[in-house]
Parts: structure tokens; sequence; C-alpha cells
């Protein structure tokens, strides 16, 4: 696609103003007091799987870890009442750490979700699509599309951007039909892959990010099923892009266009043997991000319950 068709696809999934000029919820204003009902009933056995991690070893696609120091441990001869305690510190962005992106992440000439200007993000923090609009959390159904499925592969080839056509196989293949309000998960198989090509097989030569994630044209597919929320294993898009401009074209179309936050970085597999094992692929999820009142994003650890 070239960068006018790509921008072209942004217009044409645009939400700005849906939902009113002062809205920052975006797409979770498709989850409704029923949404979340209907969600409740998908719950069977009761399995609880968190779909978070938090990566504290520095690598190629880590350079700034996840920081964990004690400030207080029980190590020391102590009499009676001993308390331990401990400084955690997380730059939730970048390829490691499973995180939400807020609207304000990103921004595309100059202007982000509903059209607020990206000077509106400042050294204090930012002033609009903050983080703060899920402080409330999310609960609605979850929907785990598996994409190395439909290649009949362990993982999916981070070389082979998802097109809308793959998302249709892999939504046959789960028997479900991603609609308004849904959380939908696409596990790439990025576990399986780096067991097999090691952290380092996440760089391209050059440097760049290499991971398997949906291409610019999926956007419509996206756009046209009212998803309310969009979660991967890897980035969340194809990684390297081919395009300059966009650099991410799912982040921007999704973000800044159609107004669905993104979960990056999820660990799917215990999700993916489970749903595979009950033989459905539907389940109740949750999230709830640090409800920091500026924040560009929070790390979390999202929810599936079977």
């Amino acid at each position: 696609m070239t960068t006018d068709e790509v921008k072209r696809r942004y217009e044409a999934v645009s939400n700005w103003g849906r939902w009113g000029a002062d809205d920052a919820r975006g797409t979770l204003n498709l989850i409704t007091a029923e949404v979340v009902t209907r969600a409740a009933t998908l719950v069977r056995s009761g399995r609880v799987i968190g779909c978070g991690r938090i990566d504290e070893t520095p690598s190629v696609i880590n350079p700034v870890p996840a920081a964990h120091h004690m400030l207080a441990a029980g190590d020391l001869p102590e009499d009676g009442c001993g308390i331990a305690a401990d400084y955690l510190g997380i730059a939730p962005h970048g390829a490691s750490t499973t995180h939400i992106d807020a609207f304000c992440h990103i921004y595309f000439d100059g202007r982000m979700y509903n059209g607020h200007p990206a000077s509106l993000v400042r050294s204090d923090g930012a002033q609009v699509n903050s983080i703060a609009a899920l402080a409330d959390g999310v609960t609605t159904r979850g929907i785990l599309l598996d994409l190395p499925a439909v290649a009949g592969e362990p993982f999916w080839d981070p070389a082979r951007p998802i097109t809308a056509t793959d998302l249709d196989r892999a939504a046959e293949l789960a028997g479900v039909e991603p609609g308004p309000g849904d959380a939908l998960l696409l596990r790439v198989g990025r576990e399986p892959r780096r067991r097999l090509h090691g952290v380092a097989g996440e760089r391209t030569a050059d440097g760049s990010l290499f991971l398997a994630g949906p291409d610019a044209s999926a956007l419509p597919w996206l756009h046209d099923r009212d998803i309310a929320l969009l979660g991967s294993d890897g980035g969340n898009d194809a990684l390297p892009s081919p395009h300059t401009r966009e650099r991410m074209p799912i982040h921007v179309g999704c973000l800044v266009f159609m107004g669905v936050h993104l979960i990056d970085n999820m660990h799917l597999e215990d999700l993916h043997a489970a749903c595979t094992a009950a033989g459905r692929f539907e389940f109740l999820f949750t999230v709830s991000p640090l409800p920091f009142a500026r924040a560009t994003g929070s790390p979390v650890n999202p929810i599936a319950v079977l």
C-alpha cells in the first residue's frame, strides 16, 4: 500500500466525533452494561488465566528492563513486627512488558484521537487522552484468534503481514465472530518462535524490530466489527513496517483514528492451551491499568476467565 492509500484507510475508519468532541474512551463506549452482563455468562469452569508478563532481563529488545529493588528485607535479625518493602520501576512501552497504550501515546501529523493537538502531551504529562480514561478498567467478552493455526505452523512468520483474509480464517477456526465491544486478542506464537530463534531473532540485521502483526490493510476489518480493544503477544503491527511516515500503521489507525486501545506483548500461551482444551475461544476478559492522571500508558496483567 502507498502512503496515500494508508492515509485514505485512516480517514475511512476514523471515529473522531462519533461519541462527541470531548470523548476520550473511543470504542470502549461500545462496552455497554448489556455487553458486560453477556460476557459474564461465558464463565463456566471458573478457570482464571493471567495474560501479562514483566521482563527484568536486559536484551536487544529490552534496553530499559523493569527494575525491582528491595528497600527493606527480612534477612537481618529484627525483634517484633518486621517490614519488607521494595521499589518497582517500569517504562511500560516497548517490545517486552505487557502494557496498554493510551490514545496520547501516538499522534499523526500533529493530531491525536478526536483531533486534539499533540502539543497537549506536555512535559508534565498528557492533558487529554491519558490512561486515566480507563480508571474503571475494562470488562467485556474476550476472543482469542490463533494465527499460527491458520498457517499450520507453531508461529506466524513475521515476514508475512497478517491480512483481513487471515483474520477471517482465524475467526472461522475459532468458531467465533468478533463484534461490537469485544476485546480481540491475536496470538502470533511469539513465545514458540523465541524458543527457536532466541530474543535476537526479534531484531533484523539493521536493528529493526522483527515481530508478527497485522498489515495496514486489516484496519477496515477491525473497524467494521467495532471491536473495543486489540491485544497481541506481539506488537500489534507487522514490524518492520514498509511505511516510513506511518511507522506503525495499526497503532496509528487504532489509537489515533479509530479510538481503539492496544495491549502489546501479552502472554497468550496459557490462554491458548486452556481455550484449546476447552474447545472454545471466547471468555470473560478484564484489564485494569494503573490510574495515573496524565500517563501515556500502563503496565497491565490482563485476566481471562473461562
